[in-house]
């Protein structure tokens, strides 16, 4: 029985290992004997005509970048040499402030300083053609002589002008006279009220021993020239040393050489202390005039003596004293 089931078996595993490799070589020529379709009757084949592939793109050589022209500027026009003008106070441009402080308020404007103490004095009673804007302003004009601002201003040169004068004649009038005192009367006429007499009798006049030898019309005529030019200059604002000056204030290289104005509250202040010492002057030369006048001596000899003695010589010991001789 074993024998016959395992024939069987066997059998039948080589009919169907048969059976498959039939069928494998069918499928293999099937697969292998296929014949192209024929083309459809009345339509030709066209061969597929190669892609044309297209030709690079060239880049475009980079065009190289124009340099611009330069701009030309135009050349300068020449300009005529014209004179030059001394810059006015105010108009330039302002200076660079010092690290000084200035109390212009005390000096100028509503709140300045009046010519009474603080409170004695209503300002009401101020006229109102002062208003503080000028130096040295401090509400005094009793006999009402500027009258008007324009006044005022005009009434200012003429007082500014004296000042300045009366400033230069105080060192004029002590000096010859201390000269004489110090070398032991080597100056000829040196009391300011003889050196015209002196003049007037044929003299020269000699400064620290030298002889000018000009007589008194001649100093008369060179006075005039040199100070009839100095005031046409002045009142014309137009000379050798520039042009458009300020009358009063002129400045510049030759009148303010060491540049102590360049400071705009500086120069305010300055303004006030010289038309104060310029006050000083005037009334200092008033009073050598009338030293002159009751002493018949010059202000030197007369201070002199108020030093040596001044409660034996002084204002009241010399008025009515007519015996006094004049001496050195």
């Amino acid at each position: 029985m074993a024998s016959f089931v395992s024939e069987f078996a066997g059998q039948a595993l080589v009919r169907n290992k048969a059976i498959v490799s039939k069928g494998t070589k069918q499928v293999t020529k099937a697969l292998f004997s296929r014949k192209p379709a024929a083309p459809k009757t009345g339509t030709a084949t066209k061969k597929a005509s190669p892609v044309k592939r297209s030709a690079p793109v060239k880049k475009a050589a980079p065009t190289p970048a124009k340099k611009s022209s330069p701009i030309k500027r135009a050349a300068p026009k020449k300009v005529a040499p014209k004179k030059v003008a001394a810059p006015k106070r105010g108009a330039s441009a302002p200076a660079p402030k010092s690290d000084a402080s200035y109390n212009l308020d005390k000096w100028y404007g509503p709140d300045r300083k009046l010519f009474l103490p603080g409170g004695t004095l209503p300002r009401e009673t101020v006229p109102a053609w002062l208003t503080g804007e000028l130096a040295g302003d401090y509400g005094y004009d009793p006999l009402s002589i500027g009258a008007t601002e324009e006044g005022v201003k005009r009434l200012r040169g003429y007082e500014l002008l004296h000042a300045r004068w009366a400033m230069l004649s105080i060192p004029g009038m002590l000096l010859p006279e201390y000269q004489s005192y110090a070398s032991g009367n080597s100056v000829v006429a040196p009391v300011w009220f003889e050196t015209g007499g002196a003049m007037l009798d044929g003299g020269l006049l000699t400064w620290y021993g030298i002889p000018i030898p000009l007589p008194l019309i001649g100093a008369l005529v060179v006075e005039f020239l040199i100070f009839g030019a100095i005031e046409d200059y002045r009142k014309r604002c137009d000379g050798p040393l520039g042009s458009g000056l300020d009358p009063l204030y002129p400045g510049g290289l030759y009148f303010d050489p060491l540049g102590l104005a360049d400071d705009p509250d500086a120069f305010a202040e300055l303004k006030v202390k010289e038309i104060k010492n310029g006050r000083l002057a005037m009334m200092a030369t008033l009073g050598f005039g009338a030293q002159a006048y009751v002493t018949k001596e010059g202000p030197y000899a007369n201070w002199a003596q108020h030093v040596a003695d001044p409660f034996g010589y002084n204002l009241f010991t010399v008025i009515g004293n007519a015996e006094r001789v004049p001496t050195l």
